[in-house]
């Protein structure tokens, strides 16, 4: 039995994508620091032309879209907003070396 093909000939109208962009900028110690997160915005456009639509901001106090979802026919999106934080007395999250737990010989 053959497996079914998923048709692409019909596209959804619009669709939407996140953009990158600064939410903190501050000095530390004398040198300029930031943070920039993955969904600053939300660009909604026409699958057709590519035009813009609209572009979204998240809602106050957010500042960062971390959900972007929609119905197949391109005309419902749902997204997800949070704050996100970070100062100098919050250094961004750094990855630990964790020593093997396998006994040496």
């Amino acid at each position: 039995m053959a497996a079914a093909r998923t048709s692409y000939s019909r596209l959804p109208p619009y669709y939407a994508s996140t953009v990158e962009g600064s939410v903190v900028r501050y000095v530390w110690k004398g040198s300029q620091d930031g943070s920039t997160v993955l969904g600053r915005y939300i660009k909604v456009r026409a699958t057709a032309t590519g035009k813009l639509v609209t572009t979204i901001s998240p809602p106050k106090p957010y500042n960062n879209f971390i959900l972007l979802t929609g119905t197949a026919d391109g005309r419902t999106f749902i997204f997800g907003a949070e704050r996100y934080l970070r100062s100098p007395s919050q250094p961004a999250p750094q990855l630990q070396h964790r020593p093997s737990q396998a006994k040496q010989p």
